[in-house]
């Protein structure tokens, strides 16, 4: 009779206290017997996850099925390490941006949980937040990534973090050892306070609001670009209300320019709002979104060829926003001198998108450095 193992989580908060560092090996101890439940291996061969691929140790993308995802999580086979039945957690806490829970590195093993979040989760005594958190991004240093920068609420981190959540609540009510701990917290509101962060993420209806002041409305227009006015916030703040601004409006004249010899870009696609695409068919339109950076002298076009581009596929109706679109980063730390050139490309596609969609990522490398937040 073959043996069964069993999987084990462990964490260390870096330079945390004695009290963060007992709560969070309480959080692996529930995560521990989530990730071993039956119901949750049943439900992870169960699940139809969205792009279900991992980034391998070769650097590749390559096709997984739901019992090969399985299987990485049992081994706690962290990308780039050898199978030992452990979840390994490194956390480190930190200040992040109000909406962001967390964020990991491509090929490094440390987790980023923002201490707003820990402490907020801490006091209402919702440890299983926590450990659908830390699986979420453990997933992540075990090579699920999202596609591209675009994330889909059946992404394999996603999915699986809903579903630890769901784990957990049955262990709330049905494990002796477990049912007091965990259940010091109201078990209606176990595991919301993930679940709310992601719908965060996910739904533009709970994200910022984008309103065109400058650019006027027009029944078909070609693609246009222009800049939020963020006004005195650093950021975009969910629910609130921002102008647009087309790039030719005056006021950014008026905008400081760094007097260093380098500048850095960073560049976020904050939203995309469909006003109305044409389409032979009708209905939800289907398009591709290109971005493409250079740093070329427009004078002397031919140096540095060199280009990156990030293609972002998606469907959306006419007067809606398109999902997928927000708050996700394109171009971090672009470094240049003198010129920066920006291309937007709009496709309108009239079959499935992600036939296109593939085609195009095939021939454009993945920032190994890039983050991944949640």
């Amino acid at each position: 009779m073959e043996k069964v193992t069993r999987t084990q989580v462990l964490v260390q908060i870096i330079d945390g206290t004695t009290e963060q560092q007992t709560h969070a090996e309480s959080c692996a101890k529930i995560l521990e017997e989530i990730v071993n439940h039956a119901e949750f291996e049943k439900k992870v061969k169960q699940t139809k996850f969205a792009n279900p691929t991992r980034w391998d140790e070769n650097r590749r993308y390559v096709k997984v099925t739901n019992d090969e995802i399985l299987q990485i999580i049992k081994q706690g086979r962290e990308r780039g390490t050898m199978d030992d039945n452990q979840i390994n957690l490194m956390v480190a806490l930190k200040q992040l941006s109000d909406r962001t829970v967390g964020s990991v590195r491509p090929g490094e093993l440390l987790i980023t949980t923002n201490i707003s979040f820990f402490d907020r989760w801490t006091a209402a005594s919702d440890y299983i937040s926590l450990a659908a958190h830390w699986l979420h991004e453990w997933l992540h240093i075990a090579g699920f990534l999202h596609k591209s920068w675009l994330v889909n609420r059946r992404d394999i981190s996603y999915a699986i973090g809903r579903i630890a959540v769901e784990i957990g609540k049955v262990l709330s009510q049905e494990s002796k050892p477990l049912k007091a701990f965990i259940a010091k917290g109201e078990v209606a509101n176990l595991g919301k306070g993930y679940l709310d962060a992601i719908e965060t993420v996910l739904s533009p209806e709970t994200s910022a609001k984008f309103a065109s002041l400058d650019i006027s409305s027009s029944s078909q227009k070609s693609l246009q670009l222009g800049f939020v006015d963020l006004g005195t916030d650093l950021r975009p703040v969910a629910g609130r209300s921002y102008p647009i601004i087309s790039a030719g409006n005056a006021r950014l004249e008026t905008l400081p320019v760094p007097m260093s010899t380098l500048k850095v870009l960073k560049m976020d696609i904050l939203a995309f709002f469909n006003d109305h695409m044409p389409d032979f068919f009708g209905g939800t339109k289907e398009g591709l979104f290109k971005v493409s950076i250079n740093t070329r002298n427009p004078q002397t076009p031919t140096a540095g060829e060199n280009d990156v581009t990030v293609a972002i596929d998606f469907k959306v109706k006419d007067g809606q926003y398109a999902p997928s679109f927000l708050y996700k980063g394109v171009f971090r730390n672009v470094l240049f001198s003198d010129w920066i050139n920006l291309r937007f490309d709009l496709f309108e596609l009239d079959t499935d998108a992600e036939v296109y969609y593939n085609k195009v990522k095939g021939v454009i490398a993945v920032p190994l450095k890039s983050e991944i937040v949640l």
